[in-house]
């Protein structure tokens, strides 16, 4: 580089034939993906603009490969072909062009056909080009109409305002368990943690005016859930902000939460309240005081706030918990190998009441520490999932022989209970009763 007639000191760079990177409606590489929709118009893909299995979509991206020629002077367009696979909700989808876009030097684009059997707001999409996965980004697909559901987040219904251009008031009040084990090297010894929380969160989603009628909202880009349909996976390969800034909304001072063990309160709104509810953390390893015995044993529970706030009126609703499933082969995950797939096995879910989450996270802490997580779901009646080998590949390897880098945990998570209050469009009530392995990935 040369700046006012000096030359710069010379630094290696290395430069890959292949890493392509697909843009995203969040522009920071994660969440629904700039996809449009090649059967209704080209409409930019969205919860209110959602693509049919069958249909033809467009993948936008770059870092695909070299062309031939100096894009200096404009675009060249042209399929590059090789061996490019585009995963949709971690299936394979029959590639019909893969290449430089006419539009814009330097930009790509992928032609796909969408496999059948899959529906969702939140399906997960990749693209494996050169033997490298790009980033983990998510498409909306719809079994029929333009609106996408999923059985663990909004309905169809529930988005019917947002395709005409109204905003979304959505509440939500949850419990949750951890139990993590640390199983300590060379010794049957298991050191368990426990601890129970609980938090609500009352938002407003509104439209953005000039997109409106694409869908393009808050809601869009995190939703009530964000979690991938049954039997599939999605990759968050950072940490990041939440990027919607939804309007928090006033609920009154607290939320009331009322069970076996009496009652406790999740404080400090408007908009998110929270509050930890018991647990015994010896080693510190949730990071939580000890706040004496557990609180979310089976149960009934009842959540209210009183006489509510300005925003969202008082309401009186009840969850039933139940036992935190059986992870059977818990003790057979210590190390993962991020070239193999995993199977973990639960007995004990309620399929008509819940479904099943099967998680972890990966750390490396040395230089620009890196971070992975994985979540995925499955029906409670399955009893086995296999997490693909190619979903580790993302994650960073343990950094040395000794200690920990990441986790895996399963467990049981309810299906929505609905609540109403004033002021709101929707209201869920939910359960997360999780175990946690402490593991090595490798």
């Amino acid at each position: 580089m040369n700046y006012q007639g000096f030359d710069s000191a010379a630094v290696p760079i290395h430069v890959e034939n292949t890493r392509l990177g697909l843009f995203t409606r969040n522009s920071a590489g994660s969440g629904p993906a700039i996809v449009q929709n090649g059967s209704a118009g080209y409409a930019l893909n969205g919860h209110t603009a959602a693509v049919h299995p069958g249909e033809v979509a467009v993948l936008w991206g770059t870092g695909l490969g070299p062309v031939t020629g100096n894009e200096a002077a404009g675009p060249l367009p042209g399929d590059l072909g090789g061996a490019v696979d585009v995963l949709v909700g971690n299936q394979p989808a029959r590639v019909l062009y893969r290449g430089r876009s006419g539009c814009c030097a330097g930009v790509d684009q992928i032609n796909f056909e969408v496999p059948p059997g899959i529906q969702g707001c939140f399906v997960p999409l990749a693209v494996r080009a050169g033997g490298v996965l790009s980033n983990f980004t998510t498409i909306s697909i719809a079994s029929n109409g333009r609106i996408c559901s999923g059985p663990h987040g909004f309905s169809t219904a529930d988005l019917q305002t947002l395709s005409q251009g109204s905003d979304l008031r959505v509440g939500s009040v949850e419990l949750f368990r951890g139990v993590i084990n640390l199983r300590m090297p060379n010794s049957t010894q298991v050191q368990v943690a426990t601890g129970d929380a609980g938090a609500a969160g009352f938002y407003r989603f509104q439209p953005v005016a000039a997109e409106a009628a694409q869908g393009f909202v808050g809601v869009e880009l995190r939703g009530f859930s964000g979690l991938a349909p049954f039997g599939s996976c999605n990759v968050f390969p950072f940490l990041s902000s939440d990027p919607t800034n939804p309007d928090g909304l006033d609920a009154g001072p607290a939320v009331n939460v009322t069970g076996p063990h009496g009652t406790k309160q999740l404080t400090n709104g408007p908009g998110a309240y929270s509050g930890d509810l018991g647990g015994n953390d010896p080693l510190g390893l949730l990071g939580i005081q000890n706040l004496g015995p557990p609180f979310l044993d089976p149960g009934t529970y009842t959540f209210d706030n009183g006489a509510g706030g300005p925003n969202v009126g008082g309401f009186r609703a009840t969850l039933n918990v139940p036992a935190t499933v059986t992870w059977t082969n818990a003790d057979q995950v210590g190390t993962v190998d991020r070239t193999k797939s995993l199977t973990v096995n639960w007995t004990g879910a309620d399929p008509a009441k819940e479904f099943i989450v099967i998680a972890g996270f990966s750390t490396d802490t040395r230089g620009a520490q890196a971070f992975g997580a994985y979540v995925c779901t499955e029906r409670a009646n399955a009893g086995t999932f296999t997490i693909p080998s190619f979903i580790f590949s993302t994650l960073p390897a343990s950094p040395g022989p000794n200690g920990y880098n990441g986790v895996v945990w399963v467990g049981n998570v309810s299906l929505p209970t609905r609540f109403t209050a004033s002021g709101l469009a929707v209201g869920f009530l939910v359960y997360e009763l999780f175990q946690y392995e402490a593991v090595n990935y490798k």
